[in-house]
């Protein structure tokens, strides 16, 4: 697919997102999924997922079987299958190590045609045919060891910045978040490329230049806002953290903007400004649809 992008705005959903459309839960009507429809329809708007999605669209399976169908049929119908999301993780290690050798982000955040076409086809299985999650989940599955290396190149980083944040705790001089940010983003994201075995590489075309990468961005901003948090604002992590910060990386790499209904992660993203994206709820973006021009108008 290449790095082809849709004239409309694209909008990375939170699986929330999709949760309340199906339900009709937090204010979401069945007024507002016409109008979302009709925003799809009319080519003002393309809604992308990726594997997240679909893995927490499946982790009902268990508690609600009878809604997974149903929701999936939803993301199916809404979602635009030629612009499906990557894992969070190829998505970070394609950028930097990118970056590392040409100083530029990768040149694409989606899917290949192929890829897509069998986790589409397992998808329309579980929809028809609960005993077809099999085929999906094992189409879905990543790549063990390269979560693995994502997950500890991330424990990593976080683990060489909460200490400094700790020491600064113990001498009364805690510094606002957006200090915080300021002075220990180049050293976060540079313990991230070091797990790619890149960091030299990266430090030599510039930490900042890497940080203005979006999934970049959205990872070390983002993973700072739960260091912070915890540390200094004395919230308890959430279990969805990991996800959270997953969906992150995904909006900032592939969409104009990133809808979600959790507050939480709402307020971390607006305190780590990603240039080129935006977070807003579903009326938001509904209203902000209904304001752009469909494709050919202004021809």
């Amino acid at each position: 697919m290449g790095s082809r992008r849709p004239p409309s705005m694209l909008a990375y959903f939170d699986t929330n997102v999709f949760d309340h459309l199906f339900k009709k839960t937090d204010k979401v009507t069945d007024a507002d999924e016409l109008q979302l429809r009709e925003a799809v329809s009319s080519g003002r708007l393309t809604i992308v997922v990726g594997h997240i999605n679909i893995r927490e669209t499946l982790a009902a399976l268990r508690a609600s079987p009878e809604i997974v169908g149903p929701e999936l049929s939803l993301i199916a119908s809404l979602a635009n299958w030629d612009y499906f999301v990557r894992f969070h993780s190829a998505i970070l290690e394609g950028d930097v190590r990118h970056f590392a050798y040409n100083g530029e982000r990768a040149n694409t955040a989606f899917e290949s045609e192929h890829t897509v076409a069998n986790i589409r086809s397992a998808v329309l299985r579980v929809i028809d045919d609960p005993q077809g999650r099999r085929g999906l989940e094992a189409v879905n599955s990543e790549n063990r060891e390269q979560k693995q290396a994502f997950l500890d190149g991330v424990r990593k980083s976080h683990v060489e910045t909460a200490g400094g944040l700790e020491e600064l705790r113990e001498k009364n001089e805690i510094p606002t978040f957006e200090q915080y940010l300021e002075s220990g983003a180049e050293e976060f994201a540079l313990a991230f490329a070091r797990s790619f075995g890149v960091a030299e590489e990266c430090r030599r075309r510039g930490l900042s230049n890497l940080l203005k990468i979006p999934s970049v961005r959205a990872m070390v901003g983002v993973g700072m806002s739960f260091i912070y948090r915890t540390a200094v604002e004395k919230k308890s992590p959430k279990g969805s953290d990991s996800r959270d910060l997953q969906h992150a990386v995904c909006a900032a790499a592939a969409a104009d903007v990133f809808v979600t209904h959790d507050v939480d992660l709402s307020l971390l993203l607006h305190r780590v400004p990603i240039k080129g994206l935006r977070v807003l709820r579903l009326h938001q973006l509904l209203e902000a649809a209904h304001c752009t021009s469909r494709p050919g108008d202004l021809l």
